[in-house]
């Protein structure tokens, strides 16, 4: 799919087309409707051009800022908001896989460590 979006050089930080074009080429092997993939992409660009303004590095992408990316819009209706927090959960999780953006790292503190405090 050729894309004609273009965010100054395409990348935020290192979340670039590329990357966002690979994932919606993942979901498509999925068989997810072209006009879904349309919706995602849309919401995707979106997402690319709001770390760019906010500063938000490929490396912090994380579920945080995922979720003040969707709280921008007081007042967006439940199912776009919805749908929103799923595509870029999803994209997270494909990011994640493909290693391009790391896990958080675990608490420093082990369970046992707690209890022991406790």
């Amino acid at each position: 799919m050729k894309t004609t979006d273009t965010i100054e050089d395409g990348v935020s930080e290192g979340l670039s087309i590329r990357h966002i074009e690979a994932f919606l080429e993942q979901l498509r092997a999925a068989r997810y409707a072209e006009e879904t993939l349309r919706k995602k992409r849309w919401i995707l660009i979106t997402f690319v051009r709001w770390m760019k303004i906010k500063n938000v590095a490929l490396a912090h992408l994380d579920e945080f800022a995922i979720t003040t990316f969707v709280k921008r819009s007081i007042g967006a209706p439940v199912t776009r908001v919805q749908f929103e927090l799923a595509v870029l959960r999803l994209l997270l999780a494909y990011l994640r896989d493909e290693t391009i953006v790391r896990l958080p790292a675990p608490d420093e503190e082990s369970a046992a460590d707690r209890i022991y405090g406790r």
